[in-house]
Formats: C-alpha cells, sequence, structure tokens
C-alpha cells in the first residue's frame, strides 16, 4: 500500500452508501464478513444482517478507537443520548459521558481518547478532517452558491420530471458551475481531501468530474434522502440519518456488537490464519494503489475469500478493477460505472462495484 505512517483521524463517518451493499446481499445470516474500518459506521450498519462473525481492520489505529467509542455508545447509552454524545443532534455534557464510556475501551484508545477532549465536546460525527472541510463548505461557501431555499428546494420530495426542473432552472447556474470548480479543483482538493495522497495517481481534472456526477445526481430524486448530500448542503445529517444510525436499526446492532473484532493492520493482512470470509466490504482502498500493489492485494485477497464469496469496492477517480485486473480470480457481478445505480447516495464515486471470487 502506499501510506503506512502520518496517521491522522481522517474520516469520522463513512462516506460509501452501504445501501449498495445491504440491497446485494443474500438473505441467509451467518455470514463471515470482512470490512475496512474507515469511520466504523458501515461496519456497524453490517450488524444488521446477523453475521457469524465480523472482523473490521484499518491500518490506521486512531479509526479503530473511533470505532471503539461508537460501539461503547451504542452499548451503553440510549438511542437518544447516543445520537447526542456522537454528535447528530445538539448535546451537553459530552466529556462527562465519554468518561462514563471510556471504562469500556481499551487502553490504547482511552490514552487516545482522553487527550481528544475537543474533538469529543463538539460532536465526534463532525470531526474528522473529511467532516470540518464538509462543514466549511456548507457555512462558508455553499452560500456563496445558492441561498438555504434553494438547498429547500433541491431536497424538497417531488418526482423526476420535477427534481431535473429545478436543478436545470434553479441551481445550474454560471456561478454554481464556476465556484464549484474552483473549490473541488485538484489544487484545491489536495487541502481539503482527508489524504493528500490520493491524489499521486490521478491526472483527471477532478473539478470538471465531480460537477458533472453532481449535475446527475441533483438531478434524480434519490438525491432528496440522501444523507451524505444532506451534511455536505447543511452541514450536518439531524434531517436525514444514515443507514447506521436510524432509530429501527439502533436495538439490532445494539444485540449483534459482540459479534465485532479488529484489527489493526491492512485489510489483506487480516485474513492471515482466519477462516475464509464470505463477504468483503473493502470501501475505496484500491485508490491508494499502483497497479502494481492493486494486483498483490487482490490476489491476497482471493487467498481469504470463501467459494462465491461477494466483494465491494469503490472507485473515485482511479480505475481499479479486481475481474478485469484478475479475470480467474475474480468475475464481475455489478458496476455503477457501466449501469448507474439511481439509488446510490455515493454520487461522487466514479463507479461502485460488486465481484464475486472464483474458486474451484
Amino acid at each position: 500500500m502506499v501510506k503506512t505512517v502520518d496517521f491522522v483521524l481522517r474520516y469520522t463517518h463513512c462516506w460509501e452508501d452501504i445501501g449498495f451493499v445491504l440491497r446485494q446481499l443474500p438473505k441467509s445470516t451467518n455470514k463471515k464478513i470482512l470490512s475496512v474500518c474507515s469511520g466504523g459506521d458501515n461496519a456497524i450498519s453490517l450488524l444488521t444482517t446477523y453475521p457469524e462473525k465480523l472482523v473490521v481492520a484499518d491500518i490506521n489505529p486512531y479509526q479503530l478507537y473511533l470505532l471503539e467509542i461508537k460501539m461503547a455508545a451504542i452499548q451503553h447509552l440510549t438511542y437518544k443520548d447516543c445520537l447526542g454524545f456522537l454528535g447528530f443532534y445538539p448535546a451537553e455534557n459530552r466529556f462527562k459521558t465519554y468518561e462514563d464510556l471510556a471504562s469500556y475501551l481499551s487502553p490504547k484508545a482511552r490514552i487516545y481518547w482522553d487527550a481528544e477532549r475537543n474533538r469529543i465536546e463538539s460532536g465526534l460525527i463532525t470531526s474528522g478532517r473529511l467532516e470540518r472541510n464538509l462543514r466549511f463548505f456548507a457555512r462558508y461557501y455553499r452560500p456563496l452558491l445558492h441561498r438555504k431555499k434553494n438547498v429547500d428546494l433541491l431536497l424538497k420530495p417531488k418526482n423526476h420530471e420535477a427534481q431535473k426542473t429545478v436543478y436545470q432552472s434553479t441551481w445550474d447556474t454560471r456561478k454554481w458551475r464556476f465556484l464549484f470548480r474552483v473549490f473541488f479543483s485538484n489544487t484545491s482538493l489536495k487541502f481539503i481531501a482527508p489524504d493528500p495522497d490520493f491524489f499521486n495517481y490521478v491526472s483527471e481534472n477532478v473539478g470538471k468530474y465531480l460537477l458533472n456526477k453532481t449535475a446527475q445526481h441533483f438531478s434524480h430524486p434519490a438525491c432528496q434522502n440522501n444523507p451524505f448530500l444532506h451534511y455536505a448542503l447543511k452541514g450536518h445529517f439531524r434531517d436525514c440519518l444514515p443507514h447506521t444510525w436510524r432509530e429501527e436499526n439502533f436495538d439490532i446492532i445494539r444485540s449483534q456488537l459482540h459479534k465485532i473484532s479488529l484489527f489493526q493492520g491492512f485489510v489483506e493482512e487480516a485474513c492471515i490464519g482466519e477462516d475464509k470470509f464470505d463477504i468483503l466490504n473493502l470501501s475505496n482502498i484500491f485508490e491508494y494503489t499502483t497497479k502494481e500493489e492493486f494486483k498483490a492485494i487482490g490476489e491476497k485477497l482471493h487467498h481469504c475469500t470463501s467459494k462465491d464469496a461477494l466483494l465491494f469496492y469503490w472507485n473515485i477517480l482511479l480505475p481499479r478493477k479486481l475481474s478485469a485486473d484478475l479475470p480467474s480470480l475474480f468475475q464481475s457481478i455489478s458496476d455503477t460505472g457501466e449501469i448507474p445505480d439511481p439509488e446510490d447516495h455515493g454520487w461522487i464515486y466514479y463507479r461502485a462495484i460488486t465481484e464475486n471470487a472464483l474458486k474451484p
């Protein structure tokens, strides 16, 4: 992998749409799942499938410490208090709540969070590097592009034709297109992105690419209940909660938390000594790899898959597809770059990919 040092808390929420995964999973339960941690939310959501086990891996220990504190909050707080503590809603005395939860954390996680009082008091869910930058966009930059009433109009329930009309007549202005490309230019994103190394292998004009993807999504009714879009335009999730944090999932998740085990290291290393996995949720880890590294990781992942195991992963800008480079090991099932999924809320991604492992 490209990056192995310089750990910071890059994400405090997952930005891949776990709905894309859940819609494709088989109805049977008791699956063995391997998931990248990142913000931890998508791994937590996978508990709603009642897995046999769920191994969550990340090379960055701080991301695992984040998952620990989210798990402790789910296990030991009421639904309302949990969301308030994490920062989805206003709450008082967050650090006092943390002190009540601290004994449930690992020693290393407790040392880390003891030194992060400001982050805890401000609400963990908004305190990652990416989340802070998106809140900056929503608070200071988005008002230069569109007023609040235009945001409300965009997200108001309406049919497909009406949604398309609102985007074309209200949002798609010269100022919107120009300032959007400026804010999301390759140069600006080196300061905004959670990891500057993300752009090591990117040559495409990112601002132009994102504007085209945004125009497509904003013209479709699926954007109306997209929690990621609500956060990007409003700076919070309060009006549209992600799957992990909806009340109907809370008790299920709480009952399944004991299925999670944590692994610090690269996801392909988590397979060593483990049973074969049926489901692999890989986030966008291949975005940080050369072609040679990508193929080597794919071969290692194949060794830890069961027959017909499902793999889910995302490309933002780099074309990385296991079935294309390792056709004897993997088979493509779906690719939103080829056949778009209008229900996919991860509109900034070039494509979301589902593949299965080929075994004798």
